[in-house]
């Protein structure tokens, strides 16, 4: 799951959800709460990015696959 930079700054704004709690689903505090997403297929391995490890890890991977790290 990933989310642009606007609604990124929306998203700790918006209040938990009982069902959002009981399942622990983001999804679903974003529906929940009135805001739309969309979900496409794609063919590729996803990779999370949840802790500062994970930033590590893929750094690393970029970095094996000759990808630009983006400064923004």
């Amino acid at each position: 799951m990933s989310f642009d930079t606007k609604f990124l700054k929306i998203y700790p704004q918006l209040p938990p959800t009982p069902l959002q709690l009981e399942e622990d689903l983001k999804q679903l505090k974003v529906l929940e709460n009135g805001h739309k997403m969309k979900v496409i297929k794609v063919n590729h391995d996803a990779h999370g990015v949840d802790t500062p490890e994970d930033v590590a890890k893929i750094e690393a991977l970029m970095r094996e696959r000759n990808v630009a790290q983006w400064n923004g």
